[in-house]
């Protein structure tokens, strides 16, 4: 990726480190941008990778182009890019935790003057990326931003330009939301508009759940809140505490004390991570600890879609994917033996990841197991497991299995170790690096 550091504006009165966020753009003279012309674009977000994109309007009412939004190495990344025959020859962009923080003059009109990032494009651009430093601007934790995206756009036509229009990136007028608050200031006539943009979305997060108390559990931090059946415990974990099945009374070999969160929908590329510390206390021969699971609860095995589970009679711990559905023909599974696995440990918690990518070309791609941000385990694949077919009736379910009963010579164990600090993701994580910011 092309990058430049940017000049801009202070933001809320802090000079933006550039050290780390550039600009890439897409130069070209007036002549070279004709009807319909297709321009390369030296910025483009990773692929995989969560965005969002909105259309870039002129004179009211004009599609022009687009706004697409990303994540880059804590950088919130905001491309402008035109089509057919359109360039933009100036931009403006502000970016703020609430709409205050966005300029607006005393009669409630956007000051695009006083927006923090600011550039001219003389020749015409037909794309141009700006990198804003989440951390400088004081923003890397804020769960929503406000944004507002304006540009000076020209139409050309054999070479010349033909017209000129003001464009904003779509979204709501200033003008209605400045009327609607108390004292409202917009005036009429005025189209300027802003936006927001889900940064947990953009990072790609649909679940975090912390799963130190009850509490926790019943209030995710992002996503759908999860549900306590039987008995749960609450022990010290990677980051405060972290939750813990107990027994069932008089039979520890049927688990019937877990934790369920629905309403996941996950896709055919994602990523499951979490702390854990294993305490298999009644390891007998034959017995099965499952710890993770994903698929819709039943009376047999054949429903479940995603598995993470301890065998201790072959030794082997094994994570299982299927094409959804309980379509084991065409499946992915990584196994590996704990006691021999680096990083493994039974006396502090590790971090443990789980990623798919039904779209790797490569099977051993596909499905791929981390603790603590090392690759581990021995991967296969059967059939094209492209993991396509997830059931929107499928739970995720933490400490025992989705289906109930028992299989023939297998009896099965709520899983006794700790488990903390749960994310999923939409996208294939590589990079766990952050692991230790909870």
């Amino acid at each position: 990726m092309k990058r430049f550091i940017v000049c801009s504006l202070c933001l809320l009165g802090l000079a933006l480190l550039a050290g780390s966020c550039g600009k890439s753009d897409s130069l070209l003279g007036a002549g070279d941008r004709d009807d319909y012309a297709v321009q390369p674009a030296e910025a483009t977000a990773p692929a995989g990778i969560p965005t969002q994109v909105v259309t870039l309007i002129a004179g009211r009412s004009t599609d022009i182009g687009t706004v697409q939004l990303w994540l880059d190495e804590g950088c919130l990344a905001v491309q402008y890019e035109t089509r057919s025959s359109w360039v933009v020859t100036a931009t403006h962009l502000a970016v703020a935790a609430s709409l205050e923080g966005i300029p607006v003059n005393p009669a409630g009109n956007p000051q695009v003057g006083h927006f923090p990032y600011a550039q001219s494009h003389s020749l015409g651009v037909a794309q141009y990326t700006y990198f804003v430093d989440l951390t400088a601007a004081g923003l890397e934790n804020e769960p929503v931003l406000h944004l507002a995206a304006q540009a000076d756009a020209a139409r050309m036509s054999g070479g010349q330009v033909v017209g000129r229009e003001g464009a904003w990136a779509q979204g709501e007028p200033f003008e209605r939301l400045l009327q609607a608050g108390p004292g409202g200031k917009g005036q009429g006539g005025n189209w300027a508009m802003h936006f927001t943009v889900d940064m947990n979305k953009l990072r790609g997060l649909l679940l975090w759940n912390k799963l130190g108390s009850e509490w926790e559990v019943l209030h995710s931090m992002v996503g759908p809140n999860g549900v306590i059946t039987g008995a749960v415990t609450y022990l010290p974990g990677q980051y405060g505490n972290g939750f813990k099945p107990l027994p069932r009374t008089g039979d520890p070999n049927i688990p019937d004390n877990f934790i369920d969160f629905a309403g996941l929908n996950l896709g055919p590329k994602g990523c499951i991570e979490f702390w854990y510390l294993p305490d298999w206390s009644d390891w007998r021969v034959g017995h099965t600890v499952e710890f993770v699971g994903y698929g819709i609860p039943g009376p047999t095995a054949t429903l479940v879609d995603f598995y993470a589970q301890y065998n201790d009679w072959q030794d082997l711990l094994g994570v299982g994917f299927t094409n959804g559905q309980g379509d084991w023909a065409n499946s992915a599974g990584v196994s590996l033996v704990p006691a021999s696995t680096p990083g493994w440990s039974t006396t502090q918690p590790f971090h443990m990841a789980i990623t798919w990518d039904g779209s790797a070309p490569l099977m051993a791609d596909r499905l791929k197991t981390f603790i603590n941000a090392v690759q581990v385990g021995t991967g296969s694949a059967g059939g094209n497991p492209e993991f396509s077919n997830w059931s929107s009736s499928s739970v995720l379910r933490l400490a025992s299995r989705i289906s109930s009963g028992d299989w023939y010579r297998h009896h099965w164990e709520g899983d006794h170790a700790i488990i903390d600090n749960i994310k999923i993701w939409n996208y294939p994580k590589a990079d766990f690096s952050d692991r230790f910011q909870e």
